[in-house]
């Protein structure tokens, strides 16, 4: 049983929330349902997170991550979340305010030219973190970084993760 701090945290808006896919398949997603029903949306929580999940690929792997802002600039930390061929990674975006159009709401993202070399083991499938390899790579040039921009009808951000990298934003611009 949790005490009253640990849900605090757990649930607060500047707490980020994990969640497997296998669990969140196992829910009905009710908060999500009654939303979309006050708007008038037929789509039960479920079927909207499984959904989500069905861009991902044949077979969503990994987590479901709510990415929680923490109101300043951070330094890149460039990575894939498993380098697994025929994988997306796909962001939902939440803005900090209706009618908002810009950045920051997205990961930014480099296009690379081919797949990378795991840091972990031979196989892909673990996170790849850009900045362990040894000797360290140096960070992609300014010019190769996509900014992602965040309006109506561009609300879902998808990309193949073998051959990208992305980090958090510069400046975050996103509400849990």
């Amino acid at each position: 049983e949790w005490d009253a701090r640990r849900i605090a945290c757990a649930t607060g808006l500047g707490a980020a929330c994990m969640v497997s896919w296998r669990a969140a398949v196992e829910r009905e997603c009710d908060a999500f349902t009654a939303a979309f029903k006050e708007h008038g949306v037929r789509l039960t929580g479920r079927d909207f997170i499984l959904g989500m999940g069905s861009l991902c690929g044949p077979e969503a792997a990994g987590s479901l991550i709510d990415i929680v802002p923490i109101g300043r600039r951070v330094v890149h930390s460039w990575h894939q979340d498993s380098g697994l061929p025929n994988r997306a990674t796909v962001l939902l975006g939440f803005p900090p305010c209706n009618g908002y159009r810009g950045g920051g709401v997205f990961s930014s993202s480099v296009k690379l030219s081919h797949p990378l070399i795991p840091t972990h083991g031979s196989e892909h499938g673990a996170v790849l973190e850009f900045e362990r390899y040894d000797p360290p790579e140096q960070p992609p040039d300014e010019s190769y970084v996509l900014r992602p921009i965040y309006e109506r009808g561009r609300e879902i951000w998808v990309y193949d993760d073998t051959i990208h990298l992305h980090s958090t934003p510069d400046q975050q611009s996103r509400e849990s």
